[in-house]
């Protein structure tokens, strides 16, 4: 039988993560996406909302900004790279849906593909390619075995992908990491894919902030002692 979590038992834990005011505090950008066609409700949105107001009680004196992308094809990445250009973030977590998710999907790598697929406009993309000079694909940029390894341990359902799909998510997570590579950038940056329903099983929402503040907290641990 799955397990039971509800956010009362990672209230218990506080994290020990303490960043001196003599070094630049992380941001944090946490990102779900609207509706688009077959998905008339993203949950998604709902678990930045919801992560957010958790992890700030978590970590008080960390940046946490978080943004519900249009999943379209020119707003969505365009949003996306906007927000990286103002808020300049340490760590971007980017959150979407996919149908045949048992849980947590890590993604672990974007391609410089495009699905011909209607966005939420019902518009098409306007090339096969992301970027037409851009590299083939481009690997995740968060600590993903330390990752597994966390939501494992509290018996969280979770998998690794190398295959973000081609759609939206695909597109933001590419433009993301192609972004940070051009400008020199270092920045943790990762894709999480999740079930299209948080009702549970195999996730409920509860269970889904659950493993996303971990994976927040290994994400934040691992920007700490790099620092060092």
């Amino acid at each position: 039988m799955q397990q039971a979590f509800d956010l009362a038992m990672v209230q218990a834990d506080k994290s020990d993560l303490r960043f001196p005011a003599a070094r630049r505090i992380p941001r944090v950008l946490l990102t779900g996406f609207g509706s688009f066609p077959g998905v008339a409700h993203n949950v998604s949105g709902d678990l930045v909302i919801a992560l957010a107001k958790e992890a700030q009680k978590f970590f008080p004196e960390i940046v946490i900004h978080t943004a519900l992308l249009p999943t379209e094809w020119l707003d969505g990445p365009m949003h996306a790279l906007s927000l990286q250009d103002s808020v300049a973030p340490d760590l971007i977590l980017h959150f979407g849906v996919a149908h045949g998710a048992d849980g947590f999907c890590i993604e672990t790598r974007a391609v410089n593909v495009c699905r011909l697929m209607p966005d939420a406009a019902q518009l098409l993309p306007a090339s096969a390619l992301l970027n037409t000079a851009g590299a083939p694909f481009y690997c995740t940029t968060i600590p993903t075995d330390a990752i597994i390894a966390r939501l494992s341990a509290l018996s969280l359902p979770v998998s690794v992908s190398d295959d973000a799909g081609g759609y939206l998510c695909n597109a933001v997570f590419y433009q993301s990491l192609d972004t940070a590579r051009a400008t020199n950038v270092s920045r943790q940056i990762g894709f999480i894919h999740l079930p299209v329903d948080l009702s549970g099983p195999p996730l409920t929402l509860a269970q889904a902030v659950t493993g996303a503040l971990e994976i927040l907290k290994v994400c934040l641990s691992d920007i700490e002692r790099a620092a060092h």
